[in-house]
């Protein structure tokens, strides 16, 4: 299915690559991220630590990928506003990246809670972009 979304002879075809990759990249934040929260406890890292260092790295991840995906979006002439699915996906990451932000930098009870939340939007991102790039985008009739 995947494949006959990205021929480069079909209407739309830079909009679906676009949000086809950032489906990828949001999914590899909820799996990356839960794999950091894992792996920093083996470094004997007390657990205030642990939502440091998993917090930072997947907020560092995720807003770096945020910036080079909307680049992208602009530069394949679309912009976030124009589609229901892409304004909730942006509103969805910048929560997702506040509450990354907050188990960095207030680490006590109910981080875990935080964490597993934002992992949680990701994915639900990584959904929104998918139904963008099968459906939204041959709906608007892109042409690009």
């Amino acid at each position: 299915m995947v494949i006959g979304l990205l021929q480069p002879d079909l209407p739309g075809r830079v909009v679906r690559l676009n949000t086809m990759r950032a489906t990828a990249e949001l999914a590899f934040i909820g799996g990356g991220g839960a794999l950091v929260a894992l792996v920093a406890p083996t470094y004997a890292l007390d657990l205030a630590n642990v939502w440091r260092v998993a917090g930072i790295a997947t907020f560092l991840l995720w807003a770096a990928l945020d910036l080079f995906g909307l680049r992208r979006l602009r530069a394949g002439g679309r912009r976030w506003y124009e589609s229901w699915y892409l304004s909730l996906t942006v509103v969805l990451a910048r929560l997702g990246m506040a509450l990354f932000l907050s188990c960095a930098l207030l680490p006590g009870q109910g981080a875990g809670a935080r964490y597993c939340t934002a992992l949680t939007l990701a994915l639900a991102c990584s959904a929104l972009m998918f139904i963008e790039a099968t459906f939204a985008a041959q709906e608007s009739g892109e042409t690009k």
